[in-house]
């Protein structure tokens, strides 16, 4: 009886140790077929993320030049607006420096008339003063 409850005993243990490894295969299966399936999943999540984060940076970028072009035209008309200011001012000055050299001039040329005035004053005063001499020694 031993040897038939051992073959019965053995019988038993193979039947459980094919049911545990049948078990263990369909628990590998599904796991194998969850870990696809999350994989995919998460692979099509990254692309999702990838295209929109792709996506935001040409609208950004998109932005940035539009302010970048806004930008450039503001400071080029702030530029035209003061290279106006400035040629104004230039000008401004060279007719002040203009006006202030014929003041110069008329002052200096006064100054100079003046002077040859005295000066011919002068002459005449000692031209008067030698004929009047020149008499007193010749009479």
């Amino acid at each position: 009886m031993n040897d038939i409850s051992s073959i019965q005993a053995s019988k038993a243990q193979e039947l459980e140790n094919k049911q545990s490894s049948l078990e263990l295969r369909k628990v590998r299966q599904e796991h194998a077929q969850d870990y696809e399936k999350t994989a995919k999943d998460n692979e099509k999540e990254l692309r999702r993320l990838k295209d929109e984060y792709q996506a935001k940076i040409g609208m950004m970028q998109s932005e940035l030049e539009q302010k970048l072009s806004s930008f450039r035209n503001r400071q080029n008309e702030v530029m035209g607006i003061e290279k106006e200011r400035l040629q104004t001012e230039l000008d401004d000055l060279r007719k002040a420096h203009g006006d202030q050299v014929a003041q110069l001039k008329e002052s200096q040329k006064s100054q100079l008339d003046q002077m040859v005035e005295s000066h011919n004053k002068t002459i005449d005063n000692a031209r008067q003063k030698f004929t009047k001499e020149k008499m007193k020694w010749n009479a």
